[in-house]
């Protein structure tokens, strides 16, 4: 009888075994030195912040850009074991099938942490909406719109397709949106197998470890549109191949120029700002209009920031840049929030 006993208690525990390591079988890969180079190319924006800046940052920004999103609610809740987000927003896919506006925007992200990844891939697999996609490398929940993989240790990777249908219940509707979100998640995870080039251009590595960066290719077009109009749009001609913004926390620093001002006790971020031509002729051709474009695109994004309009752009070879402004981190959200949700938009002035 005694014998009996302890096998019925061991039972349980070996299947839980059993099962934590078959849901949850790490991949063979190493972690990424630049998890921007795990992103997908042709991204309307792309973002990476860091471990310093994620408590200022993430949750406000989740919060503002889908509060009542149940897939913002999660992805809220993994940000206290999150050490680095690198994130690719792109625009809303066409036609009726957009979701609502308090959906997150369409985005593929990368998220670097201390995350339990079996017990995490057992625990989704226990909520009857995430499914596990047909390679069993991540779990798709089509009712959210959101894929996830958990390949192995210190690495997560993140699908949202925007809210794309989510008004619409059929169930075959959901079968082919399912589809989409594993497509998109499984190539995350092929790119972390065999990772390719970073998103960011060589030219600008050296501000890639800055603890925010956004990195905007082709910023005067059609997110141009979307700002200032497409008539205002058509008139600006500057063949910037991007822009990058570089902030770095500042401790006790004071924001609204590089003298300082009162924050009230907010965190303060300094800003580095680096348009980036094709070659040093555009450069010192275009760097008049630059000045006048990153005057529309402060008071766009930074309205309450009165220095960043008259930041001093100076020639760095094939870039126009500037740097030490001091901003507000309250500031630095507002931008994102607005940037998503214009790339959120961008899909309607095409």
């Amino acid at each position: 009888m005694k014998g009996a006993s302890m096998k019925a208690r061991i039972a349980p525990a070996a299947c839980l075994a059993l099962l934590l390591a078959s849901c949850a079988a790490p991949l063979r890969y190493s972690l990424p030195g630049d998890p921007m180079a795990i992103l997908p190319q042709g991204a309307t924006a792309y973002l990476r912040i860091g471990r310093a800046p994620l408590g200022d940052f993430a949750p406000v920004l989740l919060a503002s850009l889908a509060p009542s999103a149940q897939a913002s609610k999660y992805l809220a809740s993994m940000l206290d074991k999150t050490d680095s987000i690198a994130v690719a927003v792109f625009p809303a896919d066409q036609g009726p099938g957009r979701g609502p506006p308090e959906s997150l925007p369409r985005f593929e992200a990368v998220l670097m942490g201390d995350y339990p990844y079996r017990s995490a891939t057992f625990a989704l697999r226990q909520d009857g909406r995430w499914k596990k996609d047909g390679r069993g490398r991540a779990l798709v929940d089509a009712e959210q719109g959101l894929g996830l993989s958990f390949p192995g240790p210190g690495i997560a990777l993140a699908t949202s397709d925007g809210g794309q249908a989510a008004e619409a219940a059929p169930a075959p509707g959901n079968v082919d949106r399912g589809a989409d979100i594993e497509a998109s998640v499984e190539a995350l995870v092929d790119r972390l197998l065999v990772p390719g080039a970073s998103v960011i251009p060589p030219r600008l590595s050296a501000l890639g470890d800055s603890d925010l960066v956004v990195w905007v290719p082709d910023p005067f077009g059609s997110l141009a549109v979307n700002l200032f109009g497409s008539e205002a749009a058509a008139d600006i001609d500057i063949p910037a191949i991007g822009v990058l913004l570089a902030a770095d926390r500042v401790v006790g620093g004071a924001a609204g120029t590089a003298a300082g001002g009162p924050t009230g006790g907010e965190a303060t971020y300094e800003l580095t700002v680096v348009f980036l031509m094709r070659n040093e002729e555009d450069a010192r051709t275009f760097r008049p209009a630059v000045r006048l474009a990153w005057y529309g695109l402060s008071r766009a994004f930074l309205p309450e920031e009165a220095g960043a309009a008259s930041l001093r752009f100076e020639l760095a070879g094939d870039a126009v840049a500037a740097s030490g402004l001091r901003i507000r981190a309250s500031s630095i959200v507002s931008a994102l929030a607005s940037l998503s949700r214009n790339a959120h938009r961008e899909a309607e002035a095409r």
